[in-house]
């Protein structure tokens, strides 16, 4: 008979010095957040809703929403098929809190063509209300020629013999392979630091990944540099990094950086996008959040923590190969996992989470569900004696 564990077996490990403890890597999260529900579902009471003021609305425009990016999505996926920007017969697209439109091209992960528009040269004054299709159009014509260079590359890199037929831009669209990442930039807001600051309170003032940035000259609020939190992700740079580059390209000094947001030195903006992306052809065309997302009081109750469990539980348990090795932490702009193997110290604390999971799950109406978790349980254990 399988047996059961209740996490005990994971801490003797340990205190026998069977285990290694190493610095736990972002896989952990997964870990903990499935033991945080699974404490949650034990006291969850339903809270009633608090009620929300209205919306507002522009009087000169209705305010950018994911509709209209939607709208501009398919738009821009009705160009690549045609192979060109054709504006002819295309209905307007009007909204207001607009500051910047970027459009990038992605084959195979690889980013092979980029636009951006940006529709004032200070960072707050965009303009009140305009049509989405017009910049829309402008970011499409710049990442389609970027595209079609890459390949005009690409083909200068094997001998005639071997060159195959061109392929076009329609060619790419219909073979699945041609993928578009459109952010759509609200209005920036300015970042305002008290003098002498602590150099590290910037990071505090804005949340890498999920906000874009803006900086500007001080002597010149018109030289600015702008940069999309998908760009930033997409080539791994770390906010240090990457306001250091930005200074860098409006001609300031390394002392500039203990001086941004402050009065005198370099200003600074924040801004919020609207991110869609298709995970591959066939997918859906989704809205890219990045950071936590509240949910609606009114539907925080027993059953959404139970969905919320069972997904992270399959998630942790599509991680746990044959031998009980866990994977470690995914990269997704390189597509591979860092390091490929979690420690001993993560293994462990999967473990741990897996075991109350299964534990719930007998305790249910469905307990066969506890045999799956078991298994891997059990493979994970074996992995951790051997070692």
């Amino acid at each position: 008979m399988r047996g059961h564990h209740n996490g005990d077996t994971v801490v003797s490990l340990f205190r026998n010095g069977r285990g290694r403890m190493g610095r736990p890597g972002i896989m952990m999260g997964a870990v903990i957040a499935l033991a945080s529900v699974l404490s949650s579902l034990a006291t969850s009471q339903v809270q009633t809703p608090t009620p929300q003021a209205p919306v507002e609305r522009a009087a000169d425009g209705p305010i950018l929403d994911v509709s209209h990016a939607m709208s501009a999505y398919h738009l821009v996926e009705q160009w690549l098929a045609n192979g060109r920007v054709m504006l002819e017969g295309v209905k307007p697209i009007r909204v207001s809190d607009l500051s910047a439109v970027q459009l990038t091209l992605r084959w195979g992960g690889m980013t092979l063509g980029d636009g951006e528009v940006i529709l004032s040269t200070h960072p707050t004054q965009s303009p009140a209300s305009l049509d989405l299709v017009e910049p829309l159009a402008v970011a499409a014509e710049q990442a389609i020629i970027e595209l079609r260079g890459a390949l005009l590359r690409s083909r200068g890199r094997v001998t005639d013999d071997q060159a195959p037929a061109p392929l076009t831009l329609p060619d790419l669209f219909r073979r699945g392979v041609l993928l578009t990442d459109l952010q759509l930039a609200r209005k920036p807001k300015m970042i305002h630091l008290p003098r002498e600051a602590d150099p590290a309170a910037i990071y505090r003032a804005f949340a890498p990944g999920f906000h874009g940035l803006v900086l500007s000259r001080s002597d010149d609020p018109a030289v600015v540099a702008w940069r999309f939190p998908a760009y930033n992700l997409a080539r791994n740079i770390p906010p240090d990094r990457l306001l250091r580059q930005m200074l860098h390209d409006l001609g300031y000094g390394a002392e500039a950086f203990d001086m941004l947001g402050q009065e005198g030195g370099p200003l600074a903006y924040r801004f919020e996008v609207i991110h869609l992306a298709r995970a591959g052809a066939r997918e859906p065309v989704i809205e890219l959040t990045r950071g936590n997302v509240p949910f609606p009081l009114a539907a925080f109750d027993t059953g959404s923590l139970d969905a919320m469990a069972q997904s992270l539980t399959e998630h942790l348990l599509g991680r746990i190969g044959a031998a009980g090795e866990v994977a470690g932490t995914y990269q997704p702009t390189s597509d591979s996992f860092d390091p490929p193997v979690a420690g001993d110290f993560e293994t462990a604390l999967a473990v741990y989470a897996l075991s109350r999971r299964a534990e719930q799950l007998r305790r249910s109406p469905a307990p066969g569900g506890a045999r799956a978790v078991d298994e891997a349980v059990d493979r994970m254990l074996r992995r951790l004696r051997e070692r």
